[in-house]
Formats: C-alpha cells, structure tokens, sequence
C-alpha cells in the first residue's frame, strides 16, 4: 500500500499510529511530503522531489536475530535514520522498522533492504525489499 502524506497532518497509515517510535517525533509539525511504503510495496516504483522523504515500515522480530539492513547508499536518496518501534510493551516481540530517507538529488535510485543476520552473511538473507524511487527537481 503506498501512501503519502503531509507530516504537518500527523503520519499517514494505521502502522505510523500504532508504532510511531522516535521517527515519527523527528517528523512531528515539519510539513513535508512523505511517501511511505511497507512491505505490500515491494518492487513498487515510487516519484519524489528534492526534499521530499520517504520512509519504509517494515515488520521484524529482533529477538530473532534478523534486523532489515539497507544494501549500499548513494547520495541522491540518503538514509537519515533508522527506528525499530515494538508493537506491544512485552520484551521478545515483534514490531516495526523505521527507515527515514531524504530524496538529496534528482535520479534514479534502486533501493535495496535485506532482511538477515549481518553475521552470518548472505546466506542468512530471508526477505528482500526492493523499490525504485525516481527523484526529480523541485
């Protein structure tokens, strides 16, 4: 499900309500345009503008091992942070994984999350996340 919002409106989904973690104070009153997506946008192609931001909700289970990690960066869509919200009080449970980015400069990213545990490597990779953001001038 692809989303965008103006923060200045308060976040945009279900999931921004019930796990908003400390990305979503960050974002709180700016009235920038936010697109975000989850893991039903996989694959998706998605239009930002300069200064624009995007950010990603992904569900993970930390006490599992597996974290979601970004594969490489560039300097067109640069991450700002990363936020893992639990989506109950309890210790050992699930919840959501924040990743903030900032559309820099105009061109063409392919954004790449890996679902994992870094120590074990590549043969870990259990989800993969993938989305293209096209990045035009203001």
């Amino acid at each position: 499900m692809l989303l965008c919002a103006a923060l200045a409106s308060g976040p945009g989904s279900a999931a921004a309500e019930t796990a908003p973690g400390k990305l979503a104070e960050m974002t709180k009153g700016h009235s920038v345009t936010e697109t975000i997506l989850t893991r039903a946008d996989s694959g998706s192609t998605v239009d930002l503008r300069v200064g624009e931001r995007l950010l990603v909700r992904l569900e993970e289970s930390p006490t599992t091992g597996f974290a979601w990690t970004r594969e490489g960066g560039n300097d067109a869509l640069v991450e700002q942070d990363s936020d893992f919200a639990p989506a109950s009080a309890g210790l050992g449970g699930g919840g959501l994984r924040s990743f903030l980015f900032m559309a820099e400069k105009a061109g063409v990213v392919q954004l790449r999350l890996r679902l994992w545990r870094t120590w074990e490597g590549d043969s870990s990779i259990v989800e993969v996340f993938t989305a293209t953001a096209r990045i035009h001038a203001k």
